[in-house]
């Protein structure tokens, strides 16, 4: 998402201060009490470069937000917050199950990975990320 700054999309890495990065704007509620602040919206798509496109991303976000809201208030009111809370636990738990479980099965070994990364927004210069990881099975 484009927040204004020096570079689209906000990401300035070789930014010399931090408004060369966009706009700064201080923890603010966009909707108090579900109303609107039509304020703040005016006053950040008024730093963008495509403030109609940022407008209907936020749009469709704060929507999904909303649906979301609903339908866990409706699941509340079914199962009641404690049911719901035990039920996230036990995903969390069965999330890990799974997780060592495949980890388990990487073969002891080094392995080696090279990625790479644009360092600066004004040129084309790219910078090597070697990666290395160690599987040592705890059997």
């Amino acid at each position: 998402m484009d927040i204004g700054g020096s570079a689209p999309g906000g990401w300035v890495p070789d930014a010399r201060d931090i408004h060369q990065e966009g706009v700064v704007i201080p923890a603010a509620r966009l909707y108090e009490g579900g109303r609107l602040n039509r304020g703040l919206l005016d006053m950040c798509l008024a730093n963008v470069r495509l403030p109609r496109d940022i407008s209907g991303d936020l749009t469709s976000m704060t929507s999904s937000l909303r649906r979301g809201e609903q339908r866990l208030r409706a699941l509340v009111g079914r199962y009641g917050v404690d049911l719901l809370l035990e039920c996230r636990r036990e995903l969390g738990e069965r999330s890990e199950r799974q997780m060592r479980s495949y980890i388990e099965e990487i073969p002891d070994g080094s392995y080696s990975f090279v990625d790479t990364s644009t360092t600066t927004a004004s040129t084309t210069s790219r910078s090597r990320l070697p990666s290395r990881f160690v599987s040592t099975a705890r059997r």
